[in-house]
């Protein structure tokens, strides 16, 4: 459903306790992706909605009216209006802009979070630029440099996701797998800007028991978060209508 300011990814490596507990929890993330399956495999899919072209509109027969000379009941008859032609719907990615707002209404709009956003996201791609926009559908694919990018960035925003009550709402102490249940209903909700299918809800359950049943609570809470941030119903945005 994401301009482009360097790599402001953790340097862990001997620091202190906290960042060799970020190392050690990194190289579980990359045991625990393999339980997302391939959520970076996002797809171009473009919908079509077949039809004439070339059926705009009446004959033109030199009228100035605005409906070429046809009466109201002809032009709900004509091919125009029986097989519309509204134009390419394409799933697009978003922008490195709307990736930007994104993550910040997710995470809590405040200085904080703008410096983090900005920092995590400065390695990103430029866009091409096409008459003036960076959001052209058919210039926003996803290269191995771009998905990389979504996943280093993504690894960034964990502390504060778990850290925030309005995206876990409860604690282990509560019940981990009702805790999980919860974090996934609501996180789910806001990242995918709908609420979860019972299908949707299923899976990332599933990868959530699974890293839970692997290591702790604090790591699938974070596994299940990295999953829904790789997920194209986060990355690609689809217009309805």
């Amino acid at each position: 459903m994401p301009d482009t300011p360097s790599d402001a990814r953790p340097r862990a490596l001997g620091a202190s306790p906290k960042r060799a507990a970020r190392v050690g929890f990194g190289s579980r993330i990359t045991t625990l992706l393999g339980f997302a399956g391939a959520l970076l495999a996002v797809s171009a899919c473009e919908a079509h909605i077949n039809g004439d072209a070339g059926q705009r509109g009446g004959s033109s027969s030199g009228s100035s009216s605005p409906l070429g000379g046809m009466t109201p009941e002809q032009v709900l008859a004509s091919p125009m209006c029986q097989t519309p032609q509204p134009g390419r719907a394409p799933l697009r990615r978003l922008s490195n802009t709307e990736y930007r707002n994104t993550i910040t209404d997710l995470l809590g709009d405040s200085a904080i979070t703008e410096s983090l956003v900005a920092s995590a996201t400065q390695t990103f791609p430029s866009e091409t630029v096409s008459l003036g926009f960076r959001n052209n559908a058919d210039y926003l694919g996803v290269s191995d440099l771009v998905a990389q990018g979504y996943l280093d960035a993504s690894t960034q925003f964990l502390d504060s996701i778990v850290a925030n009550q309005n995206l876990l709402p409860c604690s282990a102490a509560s019940g981990e797998l009702d805790c999980g249940t919860r974090f996934i209903q609501t996180f789910g909700k806001l990242a995918f800007r709908r609420p979860l299918t019972d299908a949707e809800a299923v899976q990332y359950a599933a990868i959530f028991a699974k890293a839970l049943s692997a290591y702790d609570f604090d790591t699938a809470v974070r596994t299940t978060a990295l999953a829904f941030l790789q997920s194209p119903n986060f990355l690609y945005r689809v217009e309805y209508g």
